[in-house]
């Protein structure tokens, strides 16, 4: 059970989720007695030391942090493919791929993409690491890969009860993990909001097919029968008891993401708190438009129109990613939820307008 692990009276884990989870998310959900989580994933060095610090003024609470392990050395940088794209985006002849006032706005923001791919500037999670732990951290969760043995080292020789987290979609994964040491299992179902944390399909490639696509259930039903390490259930998780249910199953404990979307707490645009607080089981799918990864999400204008647009082809993670990172950001700063991403769970539309500790009172 997670909870003699981590310290906490109750067995969840507060899901990190860039975009959505705060500082104050974090320090609220560890006050609760549960492990809050921050979302680092991607970022420099110095935004994750920035964010940790800011979540140490709000807490005395012990958290989590989480980072993004896929190798950026081995990512394919097409240049055409690259050109490609960002033509596709950000081009006013594109058959009206974007509306008008947006693509001026974009063109009028500081934050103007380079020409060549090579010019991206891409963080290693490698660089992270000297960070977490000069700041103490010793509860390290991550997703898209395993971590390097290097950096498994470096984090169990500076704090040999450091526990780290890795992220499974099917059991082949979670036996990989677990036969490169790594202490505990996050079993993500299909129905999580998102991206995949599944790896073995590789970076580069784009089929949904090769994707593991495992529900829930008979995910951790094989991770319990397979693996001897503790097992995390992640994956439209919303109440009392599914979680009593998923605890008497044999898992150590829970992670919550997506009923925390439309908290007070969540950096979420309020356009995107409504769209999930009105969205139902069915208003989901998988998509790679935004990053270039699979991820559940809301459907909107910008999945559809990529939809409508198959054979153009859809840079690898993180590539696309950086590639819509200017659309995204004046989307969301003019509320617009019709060109951002909306990453939601099958059961997003559980989530509330509250403080996060409202919503934490219903679970425990």
């Amino acid at each position: 059970m997670i909870k003699k692990l981590f310290n906490i009276k109750y067995p969840i884990i507060q899901a990190p989720m860039l975009g959505v989870t705060t500082p104050e998310m974090v320090a609220k959900s560890s006050n609760c007695d549960i492990m809050g989580t921050l979302a680092l994933g991607g970022l420099s060095a110095q935004q994750s030391r920035e964010l940790i610090r800011k979540t140490k003024s709000l807490t005395n609470k012990r958290f989590s942090v989480n980072l993004f392990v896929n190798d950026i050395k081995k990512i394919k940088k097409d240049q055409n493919e690259y050109k490609i794209m960002k033509n596709f985006l950000y081009n006013n002849n594109n058959n009206n791929f974007l509306p008008t006032e947006i693509l001026n706005k974009i063109k009028q923001d500081s934050n103007n993409l380079p020409e060549f791919v090579e010019e991206l500037k891409l963080n290693n999670y490698q660089d992270q690491i000297n960070v977490i732990l000069e700041e103490g951290i010793d509860i390290i969760s991550f997703t898209f890969g395993v971590m390097d043995k290097e950096s498994i080292l470096k984090i169990k020789l500076s704090n040999s009860n450091s526990i780290l987290i890795g992220t499974a979609t099917c059991l082949e994964e979670a036996i990989i993990l677990e036969n490169n040491g790594i202490d505990i299992i996050c079993a993500q179902g299909i129905e999580a909001g998102g991206h995949r944390g599944s790896f073995i399909q590789g970076d580069m490639n784009s089929s949904i097919e090769s994707l593991p696509q495992v529900a829930l259930l008979p995910l951790i039903t094989s991770l319990l029968d397979h693996c001897k390490v503790p097992i995390i259930a992640a994956g439209a998780i919303t109440n009392k008891s599914t979680i009593n249910a998923l605890i008497s199953m044999g898992v150590a404990g829970v992670q919550i993401g997506s009923l925390f979307i439309a908290s007070n707490e969540s950096c979420a645009i309020n356009s995107w708190k409504d769209e999930i607080i009105n969205s139902t089981d069915t208003s989901t799918s998988l998509t790679r438009s935004f990053s270039g990864r699979w991820a559940r999400g809301i459907n909107n204008q910008f999945m559809e129109n990529f939809q409508n647009n198959q054979s153009i082809k859809i840079p690898p993670y993180p590539i696309q990613n950086e590639l819509t990172k200017p659309l995204r950001s004046i989307s969301q700063k003019n509320n617009n939820n019709q060109f951002t991403n909306l990453w939601s769970g099958q059961q997003g539309y559980k989530s509330k307008k509250l403080p996060i500790e409202e919503i934490i009172k219903e679970l425990i």
